[in-house]
């Protein structure tokens, strides 16, 4: 059975357009209608964008190894993360064009989940996260501005109690969950998820969220259905 996403039909309506396309899974939808996600050729996994009946397949981390997106912008760059065969991850970016960018510094283990850009906003912003190794509680987050993505970190945290998701929006403001104390960060500054916010939204292209992280194989779990 084919895929739908829901379009506008102009006036306030929305219908159901199929995705007839080899996209195996995918997790996210942008403003005009594209879609981010993951094809899958065995044995490798690609990050890919559906478009107008067109799916797209960007380079992935090499035979043995994988790819998949999570987030899109409006312009149609995807984000996520490759993995190669020697099972080292990297949060990446892959322009409109399909340029391949990957965080090398941000590099982590293939075996968590969350070893990839996690969000992205409407025009490009990003935050990412990663882990030291397989077996290492030590979670690192990050952020990264459009155009230029120079990575900022955020928060690094061992254990329990350490945030569980982010969001970023145009203006760079980001939003850190986590079961006790969430939070935003506005131009650096830690505020109370309670005080009031500047006029700005905090939406996001991504669809995924989880109330609380568990390390996994990132291999297995992109290839879990969506729901």
């Amino acid at each position: 059975m084919a895929s739908t996403v829901p379009q506008s039909t102009g006036s306030g309506t929305l219908k159901a357009t199929a995705i007839v396309s080899p996209l195996s899974y995918w997790f996210a939808l942008n403003d005009s209608n594209q879609v981010a996600g993951e094809v899958v050729v065995e044995p490798t996994a690609y990050s890919a964008r559906w478009s107008d009946g067109v799916t797209t397949k960007f380079a992935s981390g090499g035979p043995d190894g994988g790819g998949g997106a999570f987030s899109i912008d409006d312009a149609g760059a995807v984000f996520g993360a490759v993995v190669n065969a020697a099972h080292d991850g990297y949060p990446a970016v892959w322009s409109p064009t399909g340029t391949l960018t990957k965080f090398t510094a941000q590099a982590g283990y293939e075996d968590s989940f969350n070893v990839r850009v996690y969000a992205a906003s409407n025009n490009g912003n990003l935050v990412g996260v990663s882990n030291e190794s397989h077996t290492s509680t030590t979670i690192h987050w990050f952020y990264a501005l459009a155009p230029g993505y120079a990575v900022v970190p955020v928060v690094t945290s061992t254990g329990a109690g350490f945030p569980s998701s982010m969001a970023i929006n145009n203006s760079g403001t980001i939003a850190v969950g986590n079961a006790t104390t969430p939070y935003l960060l506005v131009n650096g500054v830690r505020r109370s998820s309670r005080s009031r916010l500047p006029p700005t939204s905090i939406s996001t292209t991504t669809v995924m969220s989880r109330a609380r992280w568990f390390p996994r194989p990132l291999r297995e779990t992109l290839r879990r259905p969506s729901k």
